[in-house]
C-alpha cells in the first residue's frame, strides 16, 4: 500500500508500506516490558498490528490503554487477509502453520472497532489462542472466511476468554461463531451480538464447543445448514448459566435456540429466540444425546420433523 501523505505517524520518507500491513520492523510500544507485572502497553493500531508480525511476541503480556479503530477507510487502514494476531492456516494433508497466541492480552475494557477481514480460515482478531484474553470489546467487525474456524475474537480458542464481547457480522463455511469459531477452552462472562452465517457448526457465540462456556450469552441472528444454534452450533462440552436471544434459521437439520445439537451438558441455561428449520428442531436444542438440566426455552419453533418446544429429538436426559 502506498500513499502521498507525509505525516510522520504513518510514514517514513515519501513512500513506505504501512505497518498495519504487517512488516517486521520493531515498533516501540507505549510502555511496559511484556512481563506479567509490566505488560506491553498498546495505544495505537500500529502497535496492535505489530504484535502479529513478530512470533516472539506471542507469549508476552499486553494491556490495551486506548480505544483503537481499524477502519480500512482510515489513512493506512486495510482489509486484513488473515487474523491480525497469531495467524494460522491449514495446508495440504491437514497441516497447520503459524504460531498460537499463548500470552495474556487484557483489553482493559477498551474497544477495537471496525476490524475487517476477508480470508480463508482461522480468522478473527486472533487466529488461535491458548493463553488468556480478557476485557476485549470488539465493535462492528466485518469478517468473512471461505473455510473453517471463523470468529470475531478468535478462530480457535484453546485458552481462556474472560469478559469479552463482539458485535458485527461474521460469515464462513464451518465452525463459525460470533465470538469464537471453535472453543475447546473456557469462555466466561462473554457475549456476542450480530449476524452470524455459515454452513455447519454455526453459533451466535461459538460454532463448536468441546470446552466450557459459562455466564455468557448471544443475541442477533444466526443462519446455516446443519448444527446451527443461537449460542453454539454443536456442543460436546459444558454450557452453564448461559442464554441466547438470537433468531436462528437452519436450512436442514439440528437447529436449536441455544444449541443445534448437544452431546454433553447444558445446565441452568435458556433460549428466547425464534427457531426455524427442517429436521430435529428445538426451542433449546435441535437434538440432545447428552444431559439438559434446569433449562428452558420460550421462543417459537417451526420445522418439519422431530420438533419440540424444548428439544427436537431426545436420546439423552432432560431434568427439571
Amino acid at each position: 500500500m502506498t500513499t502521498t501523505f507525509t505525516t510522520s505517524k504513518w510514514f517514513v520518507g515519501t513512500m513506505v508500506i504501512c505497518l498495519w500491513a504487517g512488516i517486521s520492523s520493531a515498533v516501540e510500544f507505549a510502555g511496559g516490558t511484556g512481563e506479567p507485572n509490566d505488560p506491553y502497553q498498546i495505544a495505537t493500531a500500529e502497535q496492535l498490528c505489530s504484535i502479529g508480525s513478530d512470533p516472539n511476541l506471542l507469549d508476552k503480556c499486553f494491556l490495551l490503554v486506548s480505544d483503537i479503530d481499524l477502519d480500512p477507510n482510515l489513512p493506512g487502514g486495510k482489509v486484513f487477509g488473515k487474523a491480525v494476531l497469531a495467524s494460522r492456516s491449514s495446508g495440504r494433508g491437514g497441516s497447520i502453520t503459524g504460531t498460537v497466541f499463548s500470552g495474556v492480552f487484557d483489553g482493559n475494557d477498551h474497544t477495537i472497532s471496525n476490524l475487517a477481514i476477508q480470508g480463508k480460515d482461522y480468522l478473527g482478531l486472533f487466529g488461535e489462542l491458548s493463553g488468556e484474553v480478557k476485557n476485549v470489546r470488539l465493535v462492528d467487525v466485518d469478517i468473512s472466511g471461505s473455510s473453517s474456524y471463523i470468529g470475531a475474537l478468535t478462530g480457535y480458542n484453546a485458552g481462556t476468554v474472560i469478559q469479552c464481547s463482539s458485535s458485527g457480522w461474521v460469515d464462513g463455511s464451518s465452525h463459525v461463531g460470533g465470538l469464537a469459531g471453535d472453543n475447546s477452552g473456557d469462555i466466561v462472562g462473554s457475549h456476542s451480538n450480530g449476524s452470524v452465517g455459515g454452513s455447519w457448526h454455526v453459533g451466535g457465540l461459538a460454532g463448536d464447543n468441546t470446552g466450557h462456556i459459562a455466564g455468557s450469552h448471544s443475541s442477533g441472528s444466526v443462519s446455516g445448514a446443519w448444527h446451527v444454534g443461537g449460542l453454539v452450533g454443536s456442543n460436546d462440552g459444558n454450557i452453564t448459566d448461559s442464554h441466547s436471544g438470537s433468531a436462528v434459521a437452519g436450512t436442514y437439520d439440528y437447529v436449536g435456540g441455544l444449541v443445534g445439537s448437544n452431546s454433553a451438558s447444558i445446565i441452568a441455561s435458556y433460549s428466547a429466540g425464534a427457531v426455524t428449520g427442517n429436521d430435529c428442531i428445538g426451542g433449546l436444542a435441535g437434538s440432545n444425546a447428552g444431559s439438559i438440566s434446569a433449562s428452558h426455552s420460550v421462543g417459537g419453533v417451526i420445522g418439519s420433523e422431530y420438533i419440540g418446544g424444548l428439544v427436537g429429538r431426545n436420546t439423552g436426559s432432560v431434568i427439571a
